[in-house]
């Protein structure tokens, strides 16, 4: 089946005009005949074909594939050898128990693991740093192309909190939500990034002068770009109204499937309320421009360096926003993100994720695709202060009134589970808005 398998895979990659050196069977087969996570390799080569014989996708790197393949059957070999080795009880992988595990994963339902059967907390940091490693020294490419894979390959609809989904359930009950179905700690975060943008446009339509320009990194479904469009109405219903040329947003994601949703359900669900602000859909480049909602199909890390941060006026301030999408990139491509930031006047990062590897759901991802690509945000503020910025995490040094106290109580509740919003800003006037409600 695997020798089959990879026969398939050179053929189509040959087929295509894609290079693939005889090292590639060597690489990939240690991963691809790994007893748990074999599976997780097989999907992605089936999911590689897939978008090689329909022809690629406009936004994804496929020159990369075969290196990217390799990069994660190293990454399933060394998580599957640590998994067997370090856990107490390792489910047979011909188990009803294990096959059900793997069905579950494939579609979609949140089951985690049981205690005895799952990761340690210190094994999945481990995964995390390995992950993070290997990413590193993959490059760009193959690390956007494994996090379009598995973003294609493992979540669906369903799974993640999508934009109506998300409008659907306002802050007061995404508070109290303990159903794992739809990750409603993804809910949680994308309303206190959108009570933190709410709270950036109100003050900073009571100043004389200056832009608020909102980027939605890793933008996924556009749950975060939905909350964060709903509370500027409400901000603007509440009359505090920013003129169109003092306000822009940019949507930035490079999973082709997730990029399909924020046109067909972002742009659909929030059409009302980007006219009522004043912002009208344009084509992307490299300027900030005021009155737009621009979305673009890309690599995150190369958006972002690419931006012409000296196109913004004095007193401009930035946002960038992340929720549960900072992990995919390792360490050194974060940084980019983060330096790029750093050339404006003023910027604010505002991020909702988990530190390492070890939430009760990831208990459940752990062995799957979306444990051996998570690299994490160990180290996050560090890098945030290198490069100038002030940090705070939410509910554990820093008690913002303008997001919800239930939402602040869930926040501090995550903390222990790994989750966390943190705020990272730089510049006299970012620290201003930030700063110009009363902290409790």
């Amino acid at each position: 089946m695997s020798a089959e398998m990879l026969d398939r895979f050179q053929d189509t990659c040959s087929d295509a005009g894609l290079h693939v050196g005889p090292a590639l069977r060597e690489l990939v087969e240690p991963g691809l005949a790994d007893p748990h996570l074999g599976f997780v390799v097989a999907d992605n080569i089936e999911a590689g074909i897939k978008i090689i014989e329909r022809g690629g996708a406009d936004s994804l790197p496929i020159a990369s594939l075969p290196a990217a393949l390799g990069n994660l059957s190293l990454l399933a070999a060394a998580t599957g050898d640590r998994y067997r080795a370090t856990t107490p009880q390792v489910l047979d992988p011909q188990s009803d128990a294990w096959q059900q595990h793997v069905d579950n994963g494939r579609n979609g339902r949140i089951v985690p693991l049981s205690r005895e059967h799952a990761l340690t907390r210190a094994e999945a940091r481990g995964q995390v740093m390995r992950a993070d490693h290997t990413l590193g020294l993959a490059g760009r490419d193959v690390q956007f192309l494994l996090s379009a894979l598995n973003y294609g390959t493992v979540f669906n609809a369903k799974t993640m909190a999508n934009a109506a989904r998300t409008l659907a359930t306002p802050p007061e009950v995404a508070a109290s939500l303990k159903d794992l179905e739809a990750m409603p700690h993804l809910v949680v975060s994308n309303w206190a990034l959108a009570q933190i943008t709410q709270h950036l446009y109100e003050q900073t339509a009571r100043q004389p002068s200056g832009a608020l320009h909102i980027v939605d990194m890793c933008a996924g479904t556009g749950a975060t770009s939905a909350a964060t469009i709903n509370r500027l109405g409400l901000a603007q219903a509440n009359g505090h109204d920013l003129d169109s040329s003092h306000l822009s947003l940019t949507a930035i994601e490079g999973t082709p499937e997730f990029y399909q949703q924020l046109n067909e359900d972002f742009l659909v669900q929030a059409s009302d309320q980007l006219a009522a602000l004043g912002l009208t859909t344009k084509k992307f480049d490299n300027k900030f421009q005021p009155g737009s909602a621009r979305i673009i199909e890309s690599d995150v890390t190369s958006t972002i360096e690419g931006l012409d941060f000296a196109n913004l006026g004095h007193g401009d301030v930035i946002v960038g926003l992340a929720n549960y999408g900072i992990h995919r990139l390792p360490s050194a491509q974060d940084e980019v993100i983060i330096k790029a930031f750093a050339q404006a006047e003023n910027a604010i990062l505002a991020f909702g994720d988990l530190w390492e590897n070890g939430s009760i759901v990831n208990r459940y991802f752990n062995l799957m695709n979306n444990g051996i690509l998570n690299a994490g945000n160990v180290g996050l503020r560090e890098r945030q202060r290198k490069h100038d910025f002030m940090t705070a995490t939410v509910a554990q040094d820093y008690h913002p009134t303008y997001i919800d106290r239930a939402l602040r109580t869930r926040l501090k509740s995550e903390l222990s589970n790994d989750g966390f919003v943190s705020i990272a800003v730089k510049g006299q006037r970012a620290i201003d808005l930030i700063v110009a409600s009363k902290i409790v």
